[in-house]
């Protein structure tokens, strides 16, 4: 359903009769396709939190003299 394919031909004719159809129906189609996919989407798996600290820090500390 393209809106640009079926208002202008409704200007030139001059018959308006249905083309909100054509303009709400994409609207309508892209929303509900954003909340399929917000319902359908798998969420990205959580990672570990990284620590500041090395090993190599942690072992330094321990053995200064």
């Amino acid at each position: 359903m393209n809106p640009a394919s079926s208002v202008g031909p409704a200007v030139v004719s001059g018959v308006y009769k249905n083309l909100w159809v054509y303009i709400v129906a994409p609207i309508l189609g892209a929303m509900a396709a954003t909340l399929v996919y917000s319902i359908l989407r798998v969420p990205k798996p959580e990672k570990p939190e990284e620590s500041a600290k090395s090993t190599y820090n942690d072992l330094y500390v321990n053995f200064r003299v």
